[in-house]
């Protein structure tokens, strides 16, 4: 009996040690800033400090703006508000987001969020971007997961590989004991002779 738990616990454990490290790998938003500095697969646009640029951008879909500093600087401030206008020439207002207080790093760039707009129409937005600390520096408009779906799938998990190598090794310690106890069992006890 303690042979078969023991098993069923390390496979258990084994099989949340997967979870647990694909969840920490998925929840990492890798596609924003590359190991070289580069902007990511995730990366909608780049528009460069101060200056305006047109990008396409889908209704109902949160993009985040993010300040980029070049050569290792921090990322500090704008001089003001990035504006951002939609196709039919309306305003779009820009909030703090989901990922707001999200920073990455990437190569010799960092970069922190600084607003965030979900477009009701999907079109050619004009992006206003004002001069930045450290001159400079560049916004990165990009699909940011939440603040919240970030902190969930990393600490889950981590959480995941704790309790997987915990169950794990009760498993195998189940096992191993399961196993020798077996084999003590087995073997007939000596006759006093």
């Amino acid at each position: 009996m303690l042979v078969w738990v023991g098993g069923a616990l390390l496979a258990v454990g084994a099989v949340l040690v997967v979870v647990g490290v694909v969840l920490s790998v998925r929840s990492v938003p890798f596609g924003i800033i590359t190991a070289g500095g580069a902007p990511g697969d995730d990366v909608v646009a780049v528009v460069a400090a101060p200056s305006a640029g047109v990008v396409e951008l889908e209704a109902d879909r949160e993009v985040s703006f993010l300040l980029v500093a070049p050569h290792g600087a921090r990322p500090e401030r704008l001089e003001s508000r990035v504006t951002v206008t939609g196709p039919d020439g309306a305003p779009v207002e820009v909030v703090p987001g989901t990922a707001a207080g999200f920073s990455i790093s990437g190569g010799d760039r960092s970069g922190r969020v600084v607003g965030a707009v979900v477009p009701e129409h999907t079109g050619r937005h004009t992006v206003v971007i004002p001069d930045a600390s450290p001159h400079g520096s560049e916004v990165f408009l990009a699909y940011v997961p939440a603040t919240s779906s970030f902190a969930l799938g990393l600490f889950g998990g981590v959480g995941g590989i704790v309790l997987g190598s915990l169950a794990g090794t009760a498993g195998l310690f189940l096992l191993v004991g399961g196993l020798v106890w077996g084999a003590v069992r087995k073997d007939p006890p000596p006759r006093a002779g």
